[in-house]
C-alpha cells in the first residue's frame, strides 16, 4: 500500500470523526470500487435532463450503503483516451490531479437513479445546462459504446429508527429522493420540499402526500425552500434531509438548528453544487 493512501485513509477517519459531532450520521460506505463501464443507452425523461445507462459487470451484485447511492464520475480528457487513476486511492481527486493533463479524465459527482444488480446496469439522471459545464457537455453528447469510469463513493440518507422525515432537496437532489421514495414507504406526515429553477425540468417523482414542488423563479437558491421550511413545525419531525445547491442545504439547516433548536444530530445536510462555481 502506497504512504499516499495510507495518508487518505488516516483523513478519512479524522473527516468522519468529524461530521459525526456535526450532523445525522450517515451510512457506512460499502466500498469505494472503481469500475470501468459503458454507456448502453440515453434517453431524455424530462426537459434538460439526460438519464444515461451504464453497464458494467462489476455492477452485478453491486451493494450500496443506502438509495441515495452517489459516485464519481470519470469522463474522458482531452485527448478523448478513457485513463482512470490508481483504485486504491481513497482521494480520488488528487489520484486524478496527478494523471498528465492530456489525459486526466474529468470528475463530476451524481446520485444512482437507479441500479439493476441482476443486469448490471444503473441510470443517471443529468440535468443540463447547455456545453459550459464538462458534466453536461459529455451528457449531451454522450452515446451507446463511450466508455466512462464509475468510482463508488457512499451514501447520506440514514434516518435509523426515525419515521417521521423532512426532506429539503433540489433538482440535484431530487433523483437521489426519488430513489429514497422507491426504497420504502414513507409515513403520510413526511413532507418532502423540492426547489427547481424550473419544475419542469424535473423528471416524474413517486407520489407521496406531503411533496411540495416550488418554482425558484429566479430567487437565490434556497430561497423558495426556505420560506416553506419555516411554515412547517419542525418540532414535528424527527430526522431532517438536506441536500441540494449549498446555500439551500446551509441556510436550511442554520434555520433548524440556531433558530428552532432542532439537534444538530437528526439533521444531514450535503452541498452538492454552488451557484456559480464548479464542483470537482
Amino acid at each position: 500500500m502506497s504512504i499516499s493512501t495510507l495518508l487518505e485513509k488516516a483523513q478519512s477517519r479524522i473527516a468522519k470523526a468529524t461530521n459525526r459531532g456535526a450532523m445525522a450520521p450517515m451510512p457506512e460506505s460499502a466500498g469505494h470500487r472503481l469500475i470501468e463501464a459503458e454507456v448502453v443507452a440515453v434517453g431524455s425523461p424530462a426537459a434538460s435532463v439526460r438519464r444515461i445507462t451504464l453497464h458494467a459487470e462489476g455492477f452485478v451484485g453491486l451493494g450500496f450503503a443506502s438509495a441515495d447511492e452517489y459516485f464519481g464520475l470519470l469522463m474522458p480528457g482531452p485527448s478523448g483516451r478513457l485513463v482512470l487513476p490508481d483504485p486504491d486511492r481513497l482521494n480520488i481527486r488528487a489520484a486524478v490531479a496527478e494523471i498528465p493533463e492530456e489525459d486526466r479524465p474529468v470528475l463530476r459527482w451524481y446520485t444512482v437513479r437507479r441500479h439493476d444488480p441482476i443486469a448490471g446496469t444503473l441510470d443517471v439522471d443529468i440535468v443540463t445546462h447547455g456545453t459550459a459545464g464538462p458534466g453536461s457537455a459529455w451528457a449531451l453528447s454522450a452515446a451507446a459504446g463511450d466508455r466512462v469510469g464509475f468510482r463508488q463513493c457512499g451514501a447520506l440518507f440514514l434516518p435509523g429508527d426515525a419515521s417521521r422525515l423532512c426532506f429539503v432537496v433540489d433538482e440535484t437532489a431530487a433523483p437521489g429522493l426519488s430513489a429514497i421514495l422507491e426504497s420504502r414507504d414513507l409515513d403520510p406526515d413526511c413532507r418532502l420540499i423540492v426547489e427547481a429553477s424550473d419544475p419542469a425540468h424535473l423528471t416524474p417523482m413517486p407520489w407521496h402526500p406531503g411533496l411540495t414542488v416550488v418554482s425558484r423563479d429566479g430567487a437565490a437558491p434556497g430561497e423558495r425552500a426556505l420560506a416553506l421550511l419555516r411554515e412547517l413545525d419542525a418540532d414535528a419531525f424527527d430526522y431532517f434531509y438536506l441536500c441540494g445547491e449549498s446555500d439551500l442545504a446551509s441556510s436550511c439547516r442554520r434555520y433548524l438548528v440556531s433558530e428552532r433548536g432542532v439537534d444538530r444530530h437528526t439533521v444531514l445536510f450535503s452541498g452538492y453544487w454552488k451557484l456559480g462555481q464548479a464542483r470537482v
